[in-house]
């Protein structure tokens, strides 16, 4: 599915063009991974403190 401005209502676009006339690019960008989550992944839920703790430890791991 392809993802265009025009599927994004106005009050948020209009919030989104006037963070790009003074954002940092990087800021730019994570705003576009937001509002692509939002559309593409709307039932997901954020993680557990449990979940988080287990994809640390095991991220972590491989530097020790």
């Amino acid at each position: 599915m392809k993802s265009t401005v025009s599927s994004v209502p106005k009050d948020v676009r209009a919030q989104v063009e006037s963070t790009y006339e003074w954002a940092f690019p990087i800021q730019r960008t994570a705003i576009d991974w937001v509002m692509l989550a939002k559309e593409t992944l709307p039932n997901a839920t954020p993680l557990t403190p449990e979940e988080r703790i287990s994809i640390n430890e095991y991220f972590w791991s491989h530097f020790k």
